[in-house]
This record gives C-alpha cells, sequence and structure tokens, in this order.
C-alpha cells in the first residue's frame, strides 16, 4: 500500500486509471495528519517519482475534480476523528 500526505500528489494519483484509491486514514501520533492510501504500491511509488520530476502529465480537469474529492475526504475523516 502507497501512503502519502502530499494532497497535491494525492490528487494526481486519485486522477490517473493506472492505480487505485484505497481510502484515507488518520493517524493520532502524527496530529491528525491525513494519510491518502493507493494501491498497487510500485505502480504509485512509480507515479509519485514521475510527478515529483515533472514528468508526469494530467488532465487538468480531472486532477483539480480529484483535488476537490479529496478536500471532502479529508474534511470527513477528521470530523469522523472528531467524534471518537
Amino acid at each position: 500500500m502507497y501512503r502519502t500526505s502530499s494532497l497535491t500528489l494525492a490528487s494526481f494519483l486519485y486522477s490517473v486509471d493506472d492505480v487505485k484509491f484505497q481510502g484515507a486514514e488518520s493517524e493520532e501520533q502524527d496530529k491528525g495528519k491525513i494519510f491518502f492510501l493507493f494501491e498497487p504500491e510500485d505502480q504509485a511509488k512509480q507515479l509519485a517519482k514521475d510527478f515529483l520530476g515533472n514528468k508526469a502529465t494530467a488532465n487538468p480537469f480531472i486532477l483539480f475534480q480529484s483535488h476537490r474529492a479529496l478536500k471532502d475526504i479529508i474534511f470527513e475523516t477528521k470530523r469522523g476523528d472528531n467524534k471518537k
């Protein structure tokens, strides 16, 4: 499982068909930081490497939709943590 706390990177991964979003989780020891989970790990790692090396391409419309969707997931995850 590939994990990232970067909303920007997660938005890119969420927007491509090569990996599947598996959810988000919050870790108390990281002060409620949200981690986004993707599979397969090896493909997500390669896409992350391409993204961070400015070699990745994405459809801007889908990328911004992905960004909005993940922001909603962050809100829901943090709201769920507050109910514990």
